[in-house]
């Protein structure tokens, strides 16, 4: 079925005007306001967006055979199968029937594919204008047990993604509920429905059926920010196959309240030696989300910070780590040629002697080649084209001519030396590192002199 699913998504074509509007509105999300981390992976988020809006035929069939562990986890995820719901009753209401189609709990997260479809042809006219978007339309609670009464549950954040219609009558959508903290299993199910159907026609999703997680109760001091040296007591830890959970106590800060850090220093050791970082394990879409299925089997520690412990219950110890796996500074450089928001790391090779990546410059050809965990990137002065692992790239971004139309603005490299500079993102992008900006913006168009981002393997 994976296999299936993979092949029929490499179908998926985008058209450069569709990729243009994309790449238009994904940046406009972030005028409004300074972002405290450049847009990671935008190239990829244009692609999964045309993903969703253009997939047809046979792309479509095997994402709805998919369901939620292959819309929302790539590898293997057969080992969450037996915990995938998928026998929920649906709800009806004045031409409308709302379904789950499968869901999946994770003690933090619940993960819903769902369709509305319409049972007659005015439900069917009204379905088609109607906006669906989270948390008006899409509303939720959870049941009290033993009643029909229901008490609203906090959610830290929830994710909705129209998926393309299966019929001419219907909607459907995935939705990534994210609550606030590990909550484990409920004797109570959660209550879904739509504001147009009412409470009174809810779907139950159980979540009493659950992958059990690691869960450690260290009460210990660590190093919550390895720039800053921050502190804090580390009260709980859970990990799960798909995300993790921890509830830190700062001094001087209210229980339950998050510090402000500009980095996660987790890690993960596992048994065959290897140890995976927080940038590694986590989601494009961020939070404490997985990308792909942990088996909790092979982990034999948590690292957060300099302290590490162990899941067996062993008394914790300072973690043997190699210091490049942890987050850095490096320069980055307002973009040189147009003016545009986009920043540059300011010498390349900087940057790959702080991750410990191989690296070489030719100043024949005035090209920068550096290889980081397995991928190498090629970088050229004057060329706007980076070759990742031989695949062509293009570092670009979007502005807008007089007339509101937007326009692709190639960004070239930069000779430094006997280095380069260019664009953050293409970093970013091939070697699968974060990142967020030092300091504040000044303005929403430009960055001040010799900032520095952070960069978080």
């Amino acid at each position: 079925m994976k296999q299936e699913f993979n092949r029929a998504m490499d179908q998926v074509t985008l058209p450069p005007e569709a990729e243009a509007r994309i790449i238009s509105v994904l940046e406009g999300k972030t005028a409004g306001s300074p972002p405290r981390r450049p847009g990671r992976r935008w190239k990829t988020a244009a692609a999964a967006a045309a993903a969703a809006i253009l997939m047809t035929g046979a792309a479509f069939a095997a994402a709805y055979q998919a369901g939620v562990l292959d819309l929302f986890f790539q590898g293997d995820t057969g080992s969450l199968e037996p915990y995938v719901q998928t026998t929920i009753p649906s709800a009806e209401h004045e031409g409308y029937r709302l379904t789950v189609d499968n869901s999946l709990y994770d003690g933090q997260n619940l993960y819903i594919l769902m369709t509305v479809e319409a049972l007659n042809q005015q439900a069917a006219s009204e379905l088609e204008h109607l906006r669906i978007a989270s948390p008006h339309t899409i509303c939720w609670a959870l049941a009290s047990p033993g009643s029909s009464d229901t008490a609203q549950i906090t959610a830290h954040s929830m994710g909705v993604q129209e998926l393309p219609a299966r019929t001419d009558a219907s909607r459907t959508w995935q939705v990534d509920l994210n609550f606030d903290g590990f909550m484990g299993k409920q004797d109570r199910p959660l209550l879904l429905w739509l504001d147009f159907m009412g409470e009174d026609h809810a779907v139950s999703i159980p979540l009493d059926t659950m992958l059990e997680p690691i869960h450690l109760t260290p009460n210990e001091p660590v190093t919550i920010d390895t720039i800053t040296g921050q502190q804090a007591i580390l009260k709980e830890f859970t990990l799960s196959a798909t995300s993790y959970s921890l509830e830190l106590q700062v001094e001087g800060l209210p229980a339950h309240t998050r510090p402000q850090t500009y980095t996660v220093p987790l890690f993960l050791r596992m048994k065959d030696g290897s140890v995976l970082t927080r940038a590694q394990l986590l989601s494009p879409s961020g939070g404490q989300q997985f990308r792909t299925v942990l088996d909790l089997s092979q982990v034999a520690s948590v690292i957060y910070g300099y302290t590490e412990f162990p899941t067996d219950g062993s008394a914790p110890r300072p973690a043997q780590l190699d210091a490049r796996l942890y987050p850095f500074r490096t320069e980055i450089i307002p973009e040189p040629f147009y003016g545009t928001a986009r920043s540059y790391i300011a010498d390349a090779a900087v940057l790959c002697r702080g991750l410990g990546a191989d690296c070489s410059w030719d100043p024949v050809s005035r090209s920068l080649t550096a290889v980081y965990r397995g991928t190498t990137l090629e970088l050229t002065a004057g060329s706007s084209t980076a070759l990742i692992d031989g695949v062509p790239s293009v570092m670009e971004t979007v502005q807008y001519d007089p007339s509101g139309q937007a326009v692709s603005v190639p960004l070239p490299a930069c000779e430094n030396g006997s280095s380069l500079s260019a664009i953050d993102q293409v970093f970013l992008d091939a070697w699968d590192l974060d990142a967020c900006v030092e300091s504040a913006y000044h303005s929403e168009l430009e960055l001040p002199p010799s900032e520095h981002l952070i960069i978080i393997p």
